[in-house]
């Protein structure tokens, strides 16, 4: 596995973090051409996690990924986001501990919605 550097300034938020993330493309080769933006959880001060993933997540265009480290199986971020963001996001897990799990979220877009007339279409 490929070393990485700290790094003072967190790509994915753009904002000073005493932590480190990456792109993705940076660590393995993707298929794709373009770079998602990877957080690698447990390096970052556990009150700045999730505020940070859902900051990235949110910051994302439609269609577009984001992937996570996390050094345990991260069941209460899912159901935060199953609770928050029903049907706007994907979740695949690409590795499965026992030692670190590899999460891919993708932000899903959002259907048209058919205006009913009620409100004079605005």
């Amino acid at each position: 596995m490929k070393q990485l550097p700290a790094l003072n300034v967190c790509i994915a938020s753009r904002r000073y973090l005493p932590s480190r993330c990456f792109f993705l493309d940076e660590w393995i080769s993707m298929p794709t051409t373009a770079s998602i933006p990877t957080i690698d959880v447990p390096s970052i001060a556990p009150q700045e996690r999730h505020p940070l993933i859902f900051t990235t997540f949110r910051e994302l265009p439609e269609g577009q990924a984001m992937a996570l480290w996390v050094d345990h199986e991260p069941l209460p971020l899912l159901r935060q986001f199953e609770g928050m963001l029903a049907g706007q996001f994907s979740w695949d897990y690409l590795e499965t501990g026992p030692l670190r799990w590899h999460v891919r979220i993708t932000k899903m877009a959002l259907p048209q919605r058919q205006c009913c007339g009620a409100c004079g279409g605005a």
